[in-house]
């Protein structure tokens, strides 16, 4: 499923319900987007055409992003059980419906939540590794003013076989992190500002991107 009309047209109902929804690619995401990204992605499925799998999405811009990348996808949401089909599929009448009734009722509190630092860690718990939680709740708390447990984090990452993690270039990412945030919040709130507006250009939505930092210099 890769048409971009098909995935405007089984996501019409979710935009026309909250206005707030808007369609990039294969992601739908929620207006304003500001240090997190917010929505949902449809994940074409190789197996039976017009499958697909829908994924909740939420993900700090300040997280480097590379080109054409797509934000680190949440679990696997399943149709309803009391609902007359087993998987989504685009020629499903009902699928639109649907999909918005999910997305609005079930995944739209959980996503919001993360706009937290303790609701990231929540959803990060259920989706990814012990790595990747320390490296997005680093960032989720240097974003917060919380630069303590910021630097703590993004040094014990930077340690040489910490949380099995052998790639060396996340953990210079968080070289550069904690550098920046001994700096202050001042410097902190100047980096995350760059690094939020690359992410937004290589997501595809930076004409959707403003930046608030959340905690004065």
């Amino acid at each position: 499923m890769t048409i971009a009309a098909d995935i405007k047209r089984v996501t019409a109902e979710l935009r026309e319900r909250d206005p707030r929804w808007f369609v990039a690619k294969r992601l739908i995401l929620m207006r304003p987007i500001t240090h997190w990204m917010h929505g949902v992605y449809l994940r074409s499925s190789g197996w039976t055409k017009g499958n697909f799998y829908l994924h909740p999405v939420a993900t700090m811009l300040a997280h480097p992003a590379r080109k054409r990348a797509l934000p680190m996808e949440g679990w696997n949401v399943s149709v309803p059980d009391d609902r007359d089909a087993s998987s989504w599929n685009l020629a499903w009448p009902k699928c639109g419906e649907v999909l918005a009734d999910v997305v609005l009722n079930k995944l739209l509190p959980e996503i919001e939540a993360t706009k937290t630092p303790e609701g990231m860690s929540s959803y990060l718990k259920r989706s990814t590794f012990a790595f990747t939680i320390a490296r997005q709740m680093a960032f989720s708390y240097a974003l917060a003013g919380r630069r303590a447990e910021a630097l703590e984090l993004a040094r014990g990452i930077v340690v040489p076989g910490t949380l099995g993690w052998v790639d060396e270039k996340p953990r210079q990412r968080c070289e550069r992190l904690t550098r920046v945030l001994e700096k202050g919040q001042g410097a902190t709130n100047s980096a995350f500002r760059r690094l939020e507006k690359i992410s937004a250009r290589n997501y595809g939505v930076e004409k959707w991107w403003r930046w608030e930092p959340l905690v004065d210099a």
